[in-house]
């Protein structure tokens, strides 16, 4: 991604960290929460249009991008942001559930408020989302292998 884009990182023992991989010896949490980075909405600008760039390596669980409104958000502020696949899914109508060779779960409309994994899998994959939020962070949950190299975002 271009140099404008920004890494969402995650916090071990007071470091900040942008690769994490299971089981991370630093902590026995099984949901790790991205730290909040700036969104459109913080900058007022209009079009609310972001994208996210996931670099996975033998990665087994769930990836959430989360978004709030608040300038200040607690816990409970936070929802997570419908992504949408860039690929042909959306085209073709699919209207239930798909399981591709690779582990993706890929929902209904080609868009869901997380991507999951069943088997490890090492990919690069682009999602776009439009929202003004304020503040966006990523959550890795139900993770049983692999590692995070990175996720990206542009606004």
């Amino acid at each position: 991604m271009p140099a404008l884009s920004q890494s969402l990182t995650f916090q071990f023992e007071g470091q900040t960290a942008t690769s994490i991989t299971f089981p991370n010896t630093a902590t026995n949490a099984l949901i790790y929460y991205g730290d909040k980075v700036r969104g459109d909405g913080f900058y007022g600008n209009s079009d609310g249009f972001h994208t996210v760039q996931v670099s996975l390596n033998e990665f087994a669980g769930r990836i959430t991008v989360q978004g709030t409104l608040s300038s200040e958000p607690s816990n409970s502020d936070w929802s997570g942001v419908q992504l949408g696949v860039n690929d042909n899914y959306s085209v073709l109508g699919l209207n239930n559930l798909t399981v591709d060779t690779t582990g993706l779960i890929r929902f209904a409309t080609a868009q869901s408020s997380y991507i999951e994994y069943l088997t490890p899998t090492s990919s690069i994959t682009t999602f776009n989302f439009v929202g003004n939020y304020v503040w966006i962070r990523a959550v890795v949950s139900n993770w049983s292998a692999g590692t995070v190299h990175s996720i990206q975002l542009n606004r």
